[in-house]
């Protein structure tokens, strides 16, 4: 026998003269019970007449008046032979007496009479009539009724009969079935409950389950399904080692019924009964109408179940102190107040918003070994289930398999290259990223689903150009990180060994209980590493505005701004450049009507967050020549 396989052997009992003896069932079951052996009755008539202890049912009057009136006709004999060859008084008898569990005894006693008054009795038939009567007056078995006429009134039996026993069947297979649903004890998929999918063939190899009500409840645990847009999501629960927690993955039809498949729990005397067999009979106590990251809805499957760490009464903050006033003040934010209390704020703004976006980015610059992985990887372990702490290529994120952004809060995407032409769907990929409240999630053997986007990504680098940033960006948080602690092993030795479950329960209760009630994520600090950025991205009409800014602000004439133009540009290009940016008026200069270009007021803050020292000397100094200028012609 196959090593977690529990082989149920079948005997088979067969009574004499057919069920006449059927009555003794009750008793039989009793005494087998106490042999811990089951007893399950073959034959589909009487099958479906004996209830779960094994005492016979009491006949529904509809199939009692119908058995009566298909007695009509019929040759009866002494008690001679089976029943099979011929009606005898024996087991008519029986049948006759169980009417009397129908309804009372004069319903059985009018049933008699009317058997004896349609039927043709042989000569001793007739004679032992009434002393049968009284000596089977102690055998009851309606239901015998009904093998009676099948045997003798075929006809009937199949024309009245039959469809009356076969919706009394219908009608009990239905209610066994809700009798075992009841029984099935329906859990909710709890992260937080150590018992995972693999438990469950755990527990059948140990033999441990003796009922498909305890499978069912397991399977309840772990498992639920709906209708995808390419066909059936099965969302499992399993173990992440990696994480050291429990996750949710999902699978296609074909992969959650191979894991099902290959769980073996007993031989039923006609196949072995597999797991899968268990979820498909009681399939509709798995399925939900879809998945949310966080939802109130009972119906759909909700993703959000808590953090792992946990949330304490109040914060001890010298279990933190270093990691967010030193490291995190110092090295990341670069001794910066107003960054600094942003980083604070948009973490604070994950964690007491599950599933909700920043809609902003955060770009850590630096040299390596400064502490910025240390950082990302302490705020990656507080949302542990809910991260990702180490992206290391864009295309995790933008490529054809990006599952990897499904479910996640926090996400690090770690040491991006220089941005170059050959990446210029970088900076729109990671736009949809960013501020999408949706994504399509494609990868190998895993149904292709629409999910929600509920990310929030910290980029960190050492490089001096990741992203190409537009002159009016309002997505990215950029920092120069401070190299404080470069090369000091000491400090961050004694940082990691303060990262245990007391740092991490205080850093989310710290996150937690944060005022974030005036924060706006999208009011992003503007930093001198990011200014550097967006002048690496200006376009040469960017350059022209810039040189120029004061006049542009008061109104340039289009005459002048066409000579500004490089004889290589396209005309059109370049009047549609500057349109984007100004609208054209009509001043006057000198007492005459001049055609302008005026830079509109919604541009004032772009280019004054561009300009860098050297546009500002450039300006002056070209602003002190006109001044000159003026002075001398007006001499």
């Amino acid at each position: 026998m196959e090593k977690g396989v529990q082989k149920k052997e079948v005997l088979h009992y067969k009574e004499l003269n057919d069920w006449s003896n059927a009555y003794h069932l009750a008793s039989l079951h009793n005494i087998l019970g106490s042999w811990n052996v089951d007893l399950t009755a073959k034959d589909d008539d009487i099958s479906n007449t004996v209830s779960q202890d094994c005492a016979l049912e009491a006949m529904p009057i509809e199939i009692a008046d119908a058995c009566i009136q298909g007695l009509k006709g019929l040759t009866i004999h002494n008690d001679t032979n089976t029943l099979a060859r011929e009606i005898s008084l024996l087991p008519l008898f029986m049948g006759l007496n169980g009417l009397e569990q129908t309804k009372d005894k004069q319903y059985k006693e009018d049933a008699y009479t009317t058997v004896y008054r349609n039927n043709i009795l042989s000569p001793k038939a007739n004679k032992h009539w009434s002393d049968r009567k009284g000596r089977y007056s102690s055998r009851a078995n309606a239901w015998i009724l009904t093998k009676i006429i099948k045997l003798h009134n075929k006809e009937y039996y199949e024309t009245t009969l039959k469809p009356l026993l076969k919706k009394r069947l219908q009608d009990k297979n239905k209610s066994k079935h809700e009798i075992k649903l009841e029984t099935i004890e329906k859990q909710g998929i709890d992260i937080n409950d150590p018992f995972i999918f693999g438990n469950i063939s755990e527990k059948a190899t140990r033999g441990e389950y003796k009922e498909e009500a305890d499978i069912a409840t397991d399977l309840t645990k772990v498992i639920r399904y709906y209708a995808g847009e390419s066909g059936l999501v099965f969302i499992i629960k399993e173990y992440d080692a990696q994480q050291e927690t429990n996750v949710i993955r999902y699978k296609t039809k074909t992969n959650a019924y191979e894991q099902m498949h290959i769980i073996r729990l007993w031989d039923d005397g006609k196949k072995h009964i597999i797991v899968q067999d268990i979820f498909e009979k009681y399939s509709g106590q798995y399925v939900v109408e879809g998945v949310r990251f966080n939802s109130d809805n009972p119906n759909v499957f909700n993703v959000f179940q808590g953090f792992k760490n946990d949330k304490l009464e109040q914060v001890d903050e010298s279990k933190i102190d270093m990691f967010i006033n030193d490291l995190t003040y110092g090295t990341i934010a670069g001794e910066n107040k107003e960054v600094f209390e942003y980083i604070l704020n948009w973490i604070a703004f994950i964690a007491q918003n599950p599933g909700q976006k920043t809609r902003t980015a955060i770009i850590l610059q630096g040299l390596q070994r400064i502490g910025k992985n240390r950082f990302t990887d302490a705020i990656s372990e507080m949302f542990s289930r809910y991260s990702q702490p180490n992206i290391s290529t864009i295309e995790e994120f933008t490529g054809t398999f990006n599952s990897v952004v499904e479910n996640v809060m926090f996400a690090v995407l770690n040491e991006m290259m220089n941005y170059n032409e050959s990446k210029k769907g970088t900076a729109q990929a990671m736009k949809t990223i960013i501020t999408d409240k949706t994504i399509r999630i494609n990868e190998k053997n895993q149904p292709r689903r629409r999910a929600e986007n509920v990310i929030n990504t910290i980029i960190v680098t050492n490089n001096d150009y990741p992203i190409q940033l537009d002159n009016s960006d309002g997505r990215y948080l950029v920092i120069k990180c401070k190299a404080v602690h470069r090369g000091d092993h000491e400090y961050f030795n004694k940082l990691s060994k303060g990262m245990d479950k007391d740092f991490y329960d205080n850093l989310l209760t710290f996150f937690l209980n944060r005022d974030i009630s005036k924060f706006n994520p999208t009011d992003i600090p503007m930093t001198d590493a990011k200014k550097q950025l967006l002048n690496v991205s200006r376009t040469p009409v960017d350059d022209i505005i810039i040189k120029n800014y004061k006049k542009f602000k008061d109104g340039i004439p289009i005459s002048e701004v066409s000579q500004m133009k490089q004889n290589n540009w396209n005309q059109r290009s370049f009047k549609h450049s500057i349109l984007q940016k100004y609208t054209e008026q009509r001043i006057y200069i000198d007492k005459k009507q001049v055609r302008v270009y005026k830079l509109l007021e919604e541009n004032y803050s772009i280019y004054d967050n561009m300009m860098n020292d050297l546009d500002k000397e450039e300006q002056r100094e070209e602003q002190e020549k006109i001044e000159n200028a003026t002075e001398y012609l007006t001499e």
